[in-house]
């Protein structure tokens, strides 16, 4: 509560955004006079300056600056829930919560969400317009749903072959760049990192997390870390099907920008590295930006 102090009106093609001396995250909007979102930016409020590594750092691995933490997250420390960061449905621009938690034992919750007026939201209910999980029947086309409604979670199912975007198998491979395992193509405008900063990519047909395994990349503190890449927390994700926090504290699922007939992930878990691991558009999972 009380992140945001103060947005001005549209100016010269910018929002202005006074934030407060706390760190978090935020999602801020313009709207026609009708009330219909035309836009939404995800304000991500820490001290972390990657580009001067001031109060934090970047690592240099496989030809690719990374940043030190998660999209969303707070701090580096490892084990805590501000490590975390946000989650992300593929494609789509907007953050959803991550979990209370770092421990798969526990009953899940979402870390709070509060309306702007510093009243806490219930992401289940409706009412509120926040986290509210549709299951899309008959959608040619969902883009212009998610934009309208940033905090909805999308469901799928098998039979809509697990895609936020549409539920007649019809898919768009470069929401977030290039379709093929060979070139970033360009950062998109649903490209959620922050400017300067992307979603990782594919080259030459390798992950960005290439040469990464169990020996090098060591399971501890509910995830993984070396010292050329740093700490990677086993987020977990939200399940496609309910948007239900899923293998918290037990596994990482980390997305790539590149998409064939399915997307290219990152996953790893307390016995296992993959840095090549084909998953589906509606789940959640974390991003862990590069230097454009």
């Amino acid at each position: 509560p009380g992140l945001i102090t103060n947005i001005s009106r549209i100016y010269n093609g910018k929002v202005n955004v006074t934030v407060s001396s706390s760190s978090g995250n935020a999602v801020i909007a313009a709207y026609n006079a009708s009330g219909t979102i035309l836009w939404s930016w995800h304000i991500w409020v820490t001290n972390y300056a990657p580009l001067t590594k001031t109060n934090g750092t970047t690592y240099a691995f496989n030809n690719y600056t990374w940043m030190d933490r998660n999209l969303g997250a707070t701090s580096t420390t490892p084990a805590t829930v501000s490590t975390l960061g946000m989650t992300y449905q593929w494609g789509r621009k907007d953050p959803f919560s991550c979990a209370g938690s770092v421990l798969e034992s526990m009953v899940y919750t979402s870390i709070p969400i509060y309306n702007s007026s510093g009243t806490e939201l219930t992401e289940l209910a409706e009412s509120t317009g926040t986290g509210v999980k549709h299951v899309l029947t008959n959608v040619p086309n969902n883009l212009l749903n998610s934009i309208q409604n940033p905090l909805t979670f999308y469901y799928s199912t098998a039979d809509m072959e697990w895609d936020w975007y549409t539920s007649t198998k019809v898919h768009n491979k470069t929401l977030w760049g290039a379709d093929n395992l060979t070139s970033p193509g360009y950062k998109t405008i649903y490209d959620p990192c922050p400017a300067g900063w992307r979603v990782p990519y594919w080259k030459s047909n390798l992950s960005p997390w290439n040469n990464l395994t169990t020996s090098n990349f060591v399971w501890a503190d509910y995830g993984r870390s070396s010292s050329s890449t740093g700490y990677f927390p086993a987020t977990g994700y939200r399940y496609a099907g309910t948007g239900a926090f899923t293998e918290i504290g037990e596994r990482g699922l980390y997305w790539t920008s590149t998409s064939l007939t399915t997307i290219y992930a990152f996953d790893f878990g307390s016995s296992f590295v993959t840095p090549e691991y084909p998953n589906q558009r509606s789940h959640a999972f974390s991003v862990r930006c590069v230097k454009e």
